[in-house]
């Protein structure tokens, strides 16, 4: 009896342990790329950084900074920019920012309150929020990092199936005409995989001149041989997808159309997602929003090359995590042993069996981890009868 109690002690502690890894992080950002503004944006945290939904009740979320002056008021301010349900651009939503005014800070650090945020977005759940961005608020600052103590994590995100919009960055876009590509996102700027059922794209672009259709397509690219009929012998994929429905400057792709498109709802090995126009006139992409994202993506390039659409490339922010785990106690009661040499005996015995039960339970735990990685959404869209149909 002993033993087994010994062997499932260790593969309780375990587990816990990897429960309470997964449940509490420490985020830290050092603020690379910052820029000092007096009227401007100095720097821009992306869900790559933070995802808000990881923000709880127990998170300290500090913003520091160097100031020219003291304006009387926070020196800086906070643009959070979230998803609104109002119904616009085919029911989908709309991008919209608020913006919100630290109530503490001192010596250069803003600390921002849970019921802050919760009021600058008019609810207490974080999952709408893309971006957040630390901007100049009457004085010349710079943003000198950011940090968030006692987060969840990405994991536990995944596992609760906590899904959040993102945001492309669209800073380099460019016009183009005649079947050009105005903004290629590659899979380091946005991993394809973390779509799911519930995924729609948002596309906003500028025309020179009046079109009589959809002037933007939406196209899937790979060149790693994904396992799709859609891809050539060489193991490259260019299918180009239609707008469900647009209007004045904005086009909306639903995801099975995508999966059409594409020939396969594994987006693992979607190298890139373009924004391209339709030969109508000239565009420019000004906005590129995907909803109900995953927060960890599954993409497995199957063949690596450097081919693209477009050489992008960017200098990620250097982000620093740490897990916040509680030791857990101890506590043995054992029966004194007859002799010195039983005791010695059933001590090593046991001390064998505990250290069996921890690694059966770092085992269990790395599993339990690597389905909450693996897994995707509950349903999944079959190409051939065009529904959803459980996993």
């Amino acid at each position: 009896m002993k033993k087994i109690l010994s062997m499932l002690c260790g593969a309780a502690a375990a587990l816990s342990m990897g429960v309470i890894c997964a449940a509490a992080e420490d985020i830290t950002l050092e603020a690379k790329g910052a820029e000092e503004t007096a009227d401007g944006i100095s720097y821009v945290i992306t869900s790559d950084d933070l995802i808000a939904a990881q923000i709880t009740s127990d998170t300290e979320f500090t913003v520091s900074y160097t100031a020219d002056a003291d304006p009387g008021v926070c020196p800086i301010k906070l643009l959070v920019s979230y998803w609104s349900d109002d119904g616009e651009h085919g029911g989908v939503g709309s991008p919209v920012t608020a913006e919100l005014i630290p109530e503490t800070y001192e010596d250069g650090k803003a600390t921002i309150a849970y019921s802050e945020l919760m009021k600058a977005i008019g609810q207490g759940e974080f999952d709408p929020i893309f971006e957040m961005a630390v901007a100049a608020n009457g004085a010349s600052v710079k943003c000198t990092g950011v940090s968030a103590t006692n987060a969840k994590s990405r994991e536990d995100l995944v596992a609760k199936d906590i899904l959040s919009p993102f945001s492309v960055d669209v800073s380099e876009a460019k016009e183009v005409t005649n079947w050009g590509q105005s903004i290629s996102a590659r899979t380091e700027f946005f991993d394809a995989s973390r779509m799911t059922t519930k995924s729609r794209v948002l596309v906003y672009f500028t025309a020179d001149d009046e079109y009589e259709n959809c002037p933007v397509e939406l196209i899937m690219q790979s060149w790693e041989f994904p396992d799709t009929p859609e891809a050539s012998e060489d193991g490259k994929v260019w299918a180009k997808a239609q707008a469900a429905d647009y209007g004045d400057g904005w086009a909306l792709f639903n995801y099975t159309d995508l999966i059409e498109t594409y020939g396969t709802a594994d987006f693992n090995q979607v190298s890139a997602i373009n924004v391209g126009d339709t030969n109508q006139c000239s565009i420019i992409c000004t906005g590129l929003y995907i909803t109900n994202c995953k927060a960890i993506g599954t993409h497995k390039s199957n063949e690596e090359t450097d081919e693209s659409s477009e050489d992008a490339s960017s200098e990620e922010p250097a982000v620093t995590t740490t897990t916040t785990t509680a030791a857990p106690e101890t506590t043995t009661t054992a029966a004194a042993p007859e002799s010195v040499a039983e005791e010695k005996s059933s001590t090593g015995t046991n001390i064998v069996l505990i250290i069996i039960g921890v690694v059966a339970g770092v085992g269990i735990a790395v599993a339990a981890l690597f389905i909450i990685l693996g897994r995707k959404s509950k349903e999944t869209y079959d190409v051939k009868t065009g529904k959803f149909i459980k996993k």
